[in-house]
């Protein structure tokens, strides 16, 4: 639980923040404002873009919330990340409660995968 609440706080703390936490969010802006804008990620580079190597899905997703939103902010990429989370989190219980069929040995599962919160910094919700 102690890992989890950890978890919980930072990123209750963090997704508000206005600013970059990490270099790579103001890059994603970038990416996202650019699909906006109507114009290619992957295109040739130019000294206004250069694409990151990255898959697009998530270019995508952060231009199509910014579009709903109406604006464009670090805090709701950090939601489309947490979002991600939450859906890995529901994926990874339901593939454990499938195989194993015990809710308690689902739950520990994603316990598990949270837990790694504290190892590896807190890059969940960026």
């Amino acid at each position: 639980m102690n890992t989890a609440g950890l978890f919980l706080f930072c990123t209750a703390q963090r997704v508000i923040y206005p600013f970059e936490l990490e270099w790579l969010e103001g890059e994603m802006i970038c990416h996202g404002l650019q699909l906006l804008q109507g114009l290619q990620i992957y295109g040739p580079p130019s000294a206004e873009f250069i694409a990151e190597i990255y898959p697009p899905v998530y270019y995508y997703v952060i231009a199509a919330v910014f579009k709903i939103a109406g604006s464009v902010s670090f805090p709701l990429l950090r939601l489309v990340s947490i979002m991600s989370l939450a859906g890995i989190l529901v994926l990874l219980y339901r593939s454990i409660r499938r195989e194993e069929g015990t809710r308690a040995t689902a739950l520990l599962a994603c316990g598990f995968f949270v837990s790694f919160y504290e190892i590896h910094g807190p890059w969940y919700d960026v």
